[in-house]
């Protein structure tokens, strides 16, 4: 039986760990979830976001993992992107909604996943493109879920189970390409 690899993964999210532990466990990685609320910066991008998380995880963790994801709504320039889980706290989804009353809802949400063994680090990207619907719909999932609605669906992610927004979320192609890699 060959052995088990171990990834410490640094989030404060649980969800996100459950998601990758779906993708990771059948290539024969554990996922260790390193409760954690590392530096978040405010930076012009999420891959410059997830390199200084990377930087700032503990280096004996071995092979460690972070994620950062964002928003991107295009009619408001990518607002709230890269500053998505503070807007959430902020304004929440009602006051996205409001700033885009009479706007185009073209949007897309965005994930990177950085690993790092020892001191090299790669960057693995996905993105789902969709539309901002005009009501909170739906119950699962979290932060923008229950207003971001998939190209080629009618639900918000918040109306999806859990096996199909894991199927065709952002988090879930950038985990696809992370997994690639691990190959």
């Amino acid at each position: 039986m060959a052995k088990v690899k171990n990834i410490d993964f640094f989030t404060s999210n649980r969800s996100k760990v459950a998601e990758a532990r779906l993708f990771l466990r059948p290539l024969g990685y554990s996922v260790t979830w390193r409760r954690a609320n590392l530096l978040e910066p405010q930076l012009n991008t999420l891959e410059e976001v997830v390199k200084v998380k990377l930087a700032s995880a503990p280096l004996d963790a071995g092979l460690t993992m972070v994620e950062d994801s964002g928003f991107f709504v295009h009619s408001l320039n990518g607002f709230p992107g890269v500053y998505s889980s503070y807007v959430f706290k902020v304004l929440g989804v009602e006051g996205v909604l409001r700033l885009l009353e009479g706007l185009p809802r073209d949007a897309h949400f965005e994930a990177v996943i950085g690993i790092r063994r020892g001191r090299d680090a790669n960057l693995f990207k996905g993105v789902v493109h969709g539309k901002v619907s005009t009501q909170q719909k739906g119950r699962q999932g979290f932060g923008f879920d229950p207003i971001f609605v998939p190209e080629g669906l009618s639900l918000t992610m918040a109306e999806l189970s859990r096996q199909e927004k894991v199927r065709i979320s952002h988090r879930s192609r950038a985990l696809a390409s992370l997994a690639e890699w691990l190959r």
